[in-house]
């Protein structure tokens, strides 16, 4: 902490709750243009294409991006906020929630629900946006590497927006303005995806930060986006005229 708080480059230096906000920021700003950065290089892309040509390229290809996001935003930022700001996992989200309600438990299913409902009938947009590996023929091989990476990243997803954007800032900043800034962060990211997605990150935004701080756990927001994940996956393959489902052999 005394080594951020005194870095020549910040003047002047910041106090420890602007740390709490800043480093924060800065990490999600690092984590997220890392992955995509990563997503969007052709040279990446053609180095998987070469080595690997056809539907086999493309499922190695996103599920090394995945691991890759896996790690620029929950490892790199889990390992700076404990090195400098003194936050551990647990203290992030990263354990099994507390008491949960019944109330809780019920908003979590409904807007579990809604969201699976929502992705049916996105029509065009949800068909461009899953699933994310475009390959020709699915097996049970392409399923479970898809959800794999999906699981990685969504964690780490999670860890960024639900976990060090809300904890430290809160902390700092309030509750209210933490989940102002998480919820507006999230939303802008989803601009690529539509405007039907991108409005619906609002109240998915704001409901998820609830549920994280109520139980002090990032569970529920977690198991929910990777599930609706898992889900999108598997429909947009079924529906997809393009995508073949070859059964149960491996690639």
């Amino acid at each position: 902490m005394s080594l951020l708080l005194n870095l020549p480059f910040l003047e002047p230096s910041p106090t420890a709750a602007e740390a709490h906000v800043l480093v924060p920021l800065a990490l999600s700003l690092f984590g997220f243009l890392g992955y995509w950065w990563a997503h969007y290089s052709p040279a990446i892309q053609a180095w998987f294409d070469v080595r690997w040509p056809g539907d086999d390229g493309k499922v190695k290809r996103v599920f090394t991006l995945k691991l890759w996001g896996f790690i620029t935003m929950g490892v790199i930022p889990a390992a700076v906020l404990h090195s400098t700001l003194g936050w551990s996992m647990a203290d992030l989200g990263v354990k099994w929630p507390g008491s949960v309600s019944l109330e809780l438990w019920l908003w979590w299913a409904a807007l579990l629900g809604s969201t699976v409902v929502l992705s049916m009938v996105a029509g065009k947009a949800g068909a461009k946006n899953y699933p994310q590996i475009r390959a020709k023929e699915w097996s049970l091989s392409t399923m479970v590497w898809s959800g794999a990476g999906w699981t990685l990243y969504l964690s780490a997803y999670e860890f960024m927006f639900r976990g060090f954007l809300i904890f430290p800032v809160a902390s700092a900043i309030g509750v209210w303005p933490a989940v102002a800034i998480s919820t507006l962060i999230y939303t802008v990211t989803h601009f690529h995806k539509g405007k039907g997605e991108t409005l619906w990150c609002l109240p998915v935004g704001v409901m998820t930060c609830w549920m994280t701080l109520e139980t002090g756990s990032l569970f529920h927001t977690a198991v929910g986006h990777i599930v609706v994940s898992w889900f999108n996956m598997a429909y947009r393959v079924r529906r997809n005229p393009d995508m073949q489902w070859v059964g149960w052999r491996k690639r």
